[in-house]
């Protein structure tokens, strides 16, 4: 049984729509995009959606019902946001990212589960085989090891500590080490 969408679209001034995106327009109430928001090709926003002022989203990007952008987001190219989820302010949403809980202020999250940066670029490294370069990195000039700011160690081959008990679970669930 089709529902009907009896709601309206609202687009604010200075807002810029690229070729073949899609703005659904709301079951009940408005589909709200506010003044200087910037959308890409093929992005696809759906029901009651709300973008915040000066947002920018990239191509291939999928919006689900009822989400709502604060002002200044940015989603990169073909992110996923589920429904009634909230983007806070100034927040920065790598690209092939899935958002399926709401994102506080100002985070900058990158991946699919989406993970603040350093931690999923962390993830990256670990499972390239970051360890199979750590004789090249020991021999670096100055002779430094590589530790996180809090003086763990991030590698045990590198500097021959143990690692926590976090990277320890990461690397038996993911990542060779």
């Amino acid at each position: 049984m089709k529902v009907p969408q009896r709601g309206n679209v609202w687009i604010q001034d200075d807002v810029e729509i690229g070729a073949n995106s899609c703005v659904d327009r709301a079951r009940f109430g408005t589909t709200l995009i506010k003044r200087g928001a910037k959308i890409d090709n093929l992005v696809q926003i759906a029901h009651n959606v709300e973008i915040g002022e000066d947002c920018l989203i990239v191509a291939q990007v999928g919006i689900a019902g009822s989400a709502q952008l604060g002002d200044g987001v940015i989603l990169a190219g073909q992110v996923g946001v589920v429904g009634h989820v909230k983007v806070g302010t100034r927040s920065i949403i790598g690209a092939q990212s899935g958002v399926f809980a709401d994102v506080p202020e100002q985070s900058i999250l990158l991946g699919s589960p989406p993970l603040p940066i350093r931690e999923e670029k962390e993830r990256i490294i670990y499972s390239r085989g970051f360890p199979n370069y750590s004789r090249t990195l020991k021999k670096s000039k100055n002779g430094s090891k590589v530790s996180r700011p809090d003086g763990s160690c991030v590698l045990k081959k590198l500097c021959g500590k143990r690692r926590s008990s976090k990277a320890r679970a990461f690397t038996r669930e993911s990542g060779p080490g």
